[in-house]
């Protein structure tokens, strides 16, 4: 927590210099007091143990929110990591999506589309999602990981190791096609990543099926 002492006292106008009038010299600028910030260290600390908290406990519950089924929302590199562990014998599909893109829309839903058909025939796959930009619209550190510069995009692990990336068609090339030939283009897209991830479930991990 910051706090900011200013100099000048109550009630008085701050020293600015004033413009110069017509045919008379400068006045000479008055010097300013500076500045003075004051950190809260307590409050610091305060937030810093908190945060860490709420980290421990997300790492705590990855075996159970594992066990749900869902696709799940990874929050860091940590988490991501201490996810692939804790799935280890199984196929882990990474969705990397941005919030200001309309095709990552699209995406997300069919994302959880394949993930309840997947429950229903028991592939032992893990689904997650990832955004591509944290708080600070800055790109995430598993982004900066993985080197991913664009959404969407799709990691595939196989006991914690990535083994394909895929990407689907860029709506930047679609945007002056027409909402049919749009549509066309992500079915197609949509079953092309569909036929690589039984692919990869069959080859990597055939142990992976119930």
């Amino acid at each position: 927590m910051f706090r900011l002492a200013v100099g000048a006292p109550w009630g008085r106008r701050p020293c600015l210099p004033h413009p110069p009038r017509s045919g008379t010299r400068s006045p000479a600028r008055r010097p300013c007091k500076p500045c003075a910030f004051q950190i809260d260290r307590r409050h610091h600390l305060e937030l810093q143990w908190q945060r860490q908290a709420e980290q421990d406990a997300l790492l705590a519950g990855v075996p159970a929110a594992l066990q749900s089924g869902r696709v799940l929302e990874v929050q860091s590199l940590q988490h991501l990591e201490r996810i692939l562990e804790a799935a280890s014998g199984q196929l882990v599909v990474l969705t990397v999506y941005s919030r200001s893109c309309g095709i990552c829309k699209a995406v997300l839903r069919e994302l959880e589309a394949v993930c309840a058909e997947s429950r229903q025939q028991r592939a032992r796959i893990v689904f997650l999602r990832h955004d591509l930009h944290d708080a600070f619209d800055w790109p995430s550190d598993v982004a900066r990981m993985y080197t991913i510069k664009s959404a969407p995009r799709f990691l595939f692990f196989v006991d914690g190791a990535l083994v394909r990336t895929a990407s689907i068609a860029d709506s930047r090339r679609m945007a002056h096609g027409s909402r049919t030939e749009v549509q066309r283009v992500l079915e197609l897209e949509h079953r092309r990543l569909r036929g690589t991830l039984w692919e990869l479930l069959v080859k990597n991990a055939p142990s992976a099926r119930r």
